[in-house]
């Protein structure tokens, strides 16, 4: 039990860190978001929280698959290989986002494609008996929050 706050304290202090450490380096690669007319903000915002998101979310991984002796070859045969492979993609393409804004049907696709890896490794909405609609509820559900997600980042 103890694992469990020892993983998340060291998670926490990670986004944290990285935080910093992402606000610090944005400017310097240009992943800054600057104010115009339809923002909200008056300043320049650095652009890459993920960064630190996704560091932490790493970070965790490993420290579970450390704590429970599991690190290895049974990693590549689970639930959390779907969550680290998707969730890859979909950091990868919010890194370039924030330095390159990308056109919203490209990131609709790559999301699409993260959502049919999760699907295909088990993290599903088993609604329906029927597979296909199974495939397509997960997908609209989890291209829909992230989407949702991306609007409300996007007032900084």
């Amino acid at each position: 039990m103890i694992y469990y706050y020892i993983i998340f304290f060291i998670s926490l202090f990670a986004a944290y860190l990285f935080t910093i450490l992402a606000k610090n380096i944005a400017p310097s690669i240009g992943a800054i978001d600057k104010p115009n007319e339809i923002k909200i903000h008056s300043k320049f915002i650095p652009r890459l929280g993920g960064l630190a998101i996704y560091v932490a979310f790493l970070i965790s991984i490993i420290l579970i698959y450390y704590f429970y002796g599991r690190l290895g070859l049974v990693f590549f045969k689970n639930k959390m290989t779907g969550i680290f492979l998707g969730g890859t993609i979909v950091f990868v393409t919010g890194f370039i986002d924030d330095i390159k804004t990308m056109k919203a049907l490209f990131k609709l696709i790559i999301q699409g494609i993260a959502a049919l890896i999760l699907f295909f490794y088990g993290i599903r909405m088993n609604l329906f008996p029927n597979l296909w609609l199974s495939i397509i509820f997960t997908v609209i559900y989890v291209v829909g929050a992230y989407s949702a997600m991306d609007m409300i980042d996007g007032l900084d």
